[in-house]
């Protein structure tokens, strides 16, 4: 009887435990579910986070492309101002512009190679204070001398060794477009500054433009008068030439005769004068009358 209570009190105990542990595994299920679903909520927050995040992007990488879009239409344009304001300019200013340009650039070059000839002295220097102090010691005769000069060559090679880290400065980069370089100075690129300029400039060239038009209108005049001359003068001559055309065919027949000469005189008529007195025969033959001067 006992041996089956003390079975029973054993499994009884075994049942409670194995119950136990099987809340104890239920409870931790639990809490795991909980913390898993917890961790997919985050998960899924942080998705719709970030997918928020994309589209606040693409928003702003559009209207960052827009807005560059616009820049580039702004800078087109101004480059068509700045062409148009460049022909109307005048020429000496550029001419101007450049001399200053190059005269900057000069005095650039020109600091640049008094940089580097100081460099240049400092190192050269240091090295004839090194050499003399090193003469001054071999040459030493005392103690006195000795220690002297053994202090100068200490002091000039610390200066040459401070001399030898200085570098020469760089030489100065320029640019060949009408943007100064690194090392140029900031010149003025525009000519016009006030308004008054270009309206100042578009005065003269109406005026210049007028004076053209005239000019032109003035030659075109010329030019219709000399069309009109030369056709008048075309016109002429082709009369004459048709005249000449249908003048008489002369036949003359003279006897004992030397020279003859036949004229028009300024009635249209030939006209037969001899030079020798004989007797002349003189036929002139036309279709339609006879000239004949001497009544043929």
């Amino acid at each position: 009887m006992l041996t089956l209570c003390a079975q029973h009190d054993v499994l009884q105990a075994m049942l409670e435990e194995d119950a136990l542990s099987f809340d104890a595994f239920l409870k931790e299920n639990d809490e795991k579910v909980q913390e898993a679903i917890k961790r997919a909520d985050v998960e899924a927050k942080s998705k719709q986070d970030k997918v928020l995040e994309i589209k606040r992007l693409n928003t702003a990488i559009a209207a960052l492309r827009s807005e560059l879009n616009k820049q580039k239409e702004a800078l087109e344009e101004c480059k068509r101002y700045k062409e148009f304001l460049d022909g109307v300019t005048p020429k000496e200013w550029f001419a101007t512009q450049a001399a200053k340009q190059e005269q900057a650039r000069q005095e650039q070059i020109d600091a640049w190679r008094a940089e580097c000839d100081a460099v240049k002295a400092r190192k050269e220097a240091a090295a004839a204070a090194r050499a003399k102090a090193e003469a001054d010691y071999s040459n030493a005769r005392t103690q006195q001398e000795a220690e002297r000069a053994e202090k100068a060559i200490k002091e000039a090679t610390a200066a040459l060794k401070e001399a030898l880290k200085a570098k020469e400065p760089p030489a100065p980069v320029f640019d060949d477009s009408n943007k100064p370089g690194p090392n140029e100075s900031s010149i003025e690129s525009m000519y016009f500054t006030q308004p008054e300029q270009l309206l100042q400039v578009y005065a003269d060239l109406a005026e210049s433009n007028l004076f053209l038009i005239q000019v032109c209108q003035e030659s075109e005049e010329q030019l219709e008068e000399i069309k009109g001359h030369y056709r008048h003068t075309q016109e002429q001559m082709n009369a004459e030439v048709a005249g000449l055309q249908v003048l008489p065919v002369v036949t003359t027949q003279l006897c004992r005769y030397r020279t003859v000469h036949i004229t028009m005189n300024s009635h249209g008529t030939l006209e037969a004068r001899f030079s020798v007195a004989c007797r002349k025969q003189a036929r002139i033959m036309q279709p339609a009358q006879c000239m004949c001067a001497f009544g043929c």
